[in-house]
């Protein structure tokens, strides 16, 4: 039953509700593959964030290929780099176009 639900957190990527499940079957090999699944899964996610952290949105090609790429907390990273991408995008657009009143009004909008 425990095995099912760390399943279950894995696939939805709660990568801290595995590790303590994991942790509360040392030993048992299915409990310990699924720690390392996790424990790698865990690492992707918080490289994809400190490169998101530091502006460098090409975390996002690597998350499309990757199966764990659809999960909730890299969907969501995903998501919100990809919006800041495109308003990034607009703002060197008016930029290039010299429109400083629109440049000024897309960063204050929220």
């Amino acid at each position: 039953m425990d095995l099912e639900s760390a399943r279950n957190f894995f696939n939805q990527g709660d990568y801290e509700a595995v590790m303590k499940l994991c942790k509360a079957y040392p030993g048992n090999g299915a409990f310990t593959n699924l720690a390392t699944s996790n424990s790698v899964e865990q690492a992707a996610l918080s490289d994809a964030r400190d490169l998101f952290n530091n502006g460098d949105y090409s975390f996002t090609v690597q998350l499309k290929r990757q199966p764990y790429g659809r999960k909730p907390p890299f969907a969501r990273l995903f998501n919100q780099a990809t919006n800041e991408w495109e308003i990034l995008g607009d703002l060197v657009a008016l930029e290039r176009a010299t429109n400083w009143q629109a440049v000024l009004g897309k960063l204050d909008a929220p």
